[in-house]
């Protein structure tokens, strides 16, 4: 919770900082221990970008790619829901929780769903705006599929 002070002195609002303590003018306030902390994050998302995008290129990915676009039915699956169209075309596997926040999580049949590249575009790293059910998947994932 961050308290807004009031200062009847000088008509500015000030809060304390949530990252170093201070008592801080709102408006002005650019707090180094915030950008260190960010900076940090920034370099894990780099490195995870880097580790993931590679991935991308494996067999194991081209695998699980075409598993989870089998279990889906081969389309995408918030035009279906949301947009009540069926398109087949163009499709991409969306991971709900980004792969570069969550790398543990890119083969996670739970997390993924099948988009169209449009629908993939329009979620980007905010999970998804639809209502998926991964209880009513068309295939069984734990079966041996060959390609």
């Amino acid at each position: 919770m961050v308290m807004i002070l009031k200062n009847t002195k000088s008509g500015k609002d000030s809060k304390i900082c949530p990252y170093c303590g201070m008592i801080v003018d709102i408006s002005t306030h650019d707090c180094p221990i915030k950008k260190r902390k960010n900076n940090k994050t920034a370099k894990e998302n780099r490195i995870n970008q880097r580790d993931t995008d590679r991935e991308l290129t494996s067999k194991r990915w081209r695998i699980f790619r075409k598993q989870i676009i089998l279990r889906d039915g081969g389309e995408c699956q918030r035009c279906l829901i949301k947009l009540h169209k069926h398109v087949y075309t163009d499709l991409t596997v969306h991971h709900i929780k980004p792969r570069v926040k969550f790398p543990t999580l890119m083969y996670d049949e739970s997390n993924c769903v099948t988009l169209c590249r449009e629908c993939n575009l329009a979620m980007g790293l905010g999970g998804i705006d639809f209502d998926w059910d991964l209880t009513k998947v068309k295939i069984d994932l734990d079966k041996d599929l060959t390609f």
